[in-house]
């Protein structure tokens, strides 16, 4: 059975559309009430996509985040899983403060970064955050 996630054409403007989140456009134009009683029930558009493109992101059999950059169209998808990622690492409760010894309070600036760069050193500063309790001054 053919289905329409495998022949969505992916693109950087779908993260302008006005009052859309990526998540949002992606849910339009290929709805999840589609695949309800398949195998494909329970996954998001995002999702489908990230099976799409063979893109694993979960458990020891996860993929190099190159295997994002292999197309055009699996690269749109880089930014969505990093909000994603982080999102849920906010979500998440973390042990770290019950078994922290100290706490080390870092200065830094980020100066004329691209959008993508600027996102991907913020996701670093926020794991290392997180990883070894450092707040932002």
């Amino acid at each position: 059975m053919a289905y329409h996630y495998e022949n969505l054409k992916l693109e950087k403007g779908m993260y302008s559309q006005s009052g859309r989140s990526f998540a949002q456009t992606l849910e339009a134009l290929d709805p999840s009430e589609n695949y309800k009683g398949t195998s494909l029930e329970g996954l998001d558009a995002f999702q489908r996509q990230l099976k799409r493109f063979d893109i694993k992101v979960k458990g020891a059999g996860s993929d190099r985040v190159e295997k994002f950059f292999w197309s055009t169209e699996s690269a749109v998808l880089f930014p969505e899983f990093v909000s994603r990622v982080v999102r849920q690492g906010m979500e998440e409760e973390s042990i770290l403060p019950d078994i922290t010894a100290t706490v080390t309070k870092i200065q830094f600036a980020i100066i004329n970064l691209c959008p993508i760069h600027y996102l991907i050193l913020k996701f670093c500063i926020y794991l290392d955050r997180t990883q070894f309790n450092i707040e932002q001054v």
